[in-house]
């Protein structure tokens, strides 16, 4: 029976879960693919809705494993993946979009995110990225990577438009979003998405910090997600589809 998990807003006023599964290294060794594949559908039954992904996780091998995961299931998930910055132009990012959709087995991405900043014009990729919107392959995109002066150049482009969240690394060994990117995004109510809450083991280890040990140190609590994905109010627009 899956777990009540607390839920949090998107800016758009759709709700996901604060807790997901993230799927960096999956689907890297075939050895390990059916063990990954039940360890996603196992989150599922207990409630952690959300999956994050990418196209160049695994080469699309992230993807595949987890349209395996979801077989079935599509309705019950918040489906997040990434295009990477090569594929950020307008016809470019539809065809990768389209690849991603064909490896996951599925009409629609929830949340489709831009992979890091990238060195093409914005206004562009904005307009790839509505087309999708238009074309209701994906229902709503953010940013990942991107720090102040990337997200205040991207609310500026377009009349102040609403990136629905930004994807960075925060954990014991990595906190410096705490003074800059956490406070600037709160108060513009942009959702934060903690990457690898726990941190790799070499991180942690050169911290000298374990998660056990210093456990709620820093400034605002943020949601976990297993496997290397957490958000900080966050939400969703899972849309119904035939």
């Amino acid at each position: 029976m899956a777990a009540a998990v607390k839920r949090i807003e998107l800016p758009l006023g759709d709700s996901i879960p604060v807790l997901g599964q993230g799927t960096w290294h999956f689907g890297e060794d075939p050895a390990r693919w059916d063990d990954e594949v039940a360890a996603l559908q196992l989150g599922l039954d207990l409630g952690l809705t959300v999956i994050d992904t990418g196209e160049m996780y695994g080469d699309g091998a992230a993807e595949e494993l987890v349209g395996d995961a979801i077989d079935g299931r599509r309705d019950d998930v918040f489906l997040v993946t990434k295009v990477s910055p090569a594929h950020f132009r307008d016809g470019e990012m539809a065809l990768a979009c389209e690849k991603s959709l064909r490896r996951l087995g599925t009409e629609w991405i929830d949340l489709y995110l831009l992979h890091s900043r990238g060195f093409q014009l914005l206004d562009e990729t904005l307009d790839a990225l509505a087309e999708l919107e238009r074309l209701e392959k994906i229902s709503c995109w953010g940013v990942s990577n991107f720090g102040v002066p990337d997200l205040r150049e991207l609310i500026q482009v377009r009349d102040g438009v609403h990136v629905q969240t930004d994807q960075v690394p925060y954990n014991l060994a990595r906190r410096d979003v705490e003074s800059d990117l956490l406070p600037w995004c709160r108060t513009r109510g942009i959702p934060v998405i903690r990457a690898g809450p726990v941190a790799e083991p070499t991180q942690a280890a050169q911290s000298g910090r374990t998660p056990w040990r210093d456990a709620g140190a820093g400034g605002s609590r943020l949601g976990r997600r297993t496997r290397g994905r957490g958000s900080h109010r966050s939400g969703a627009n899972p849309r119904a589809r035939p």
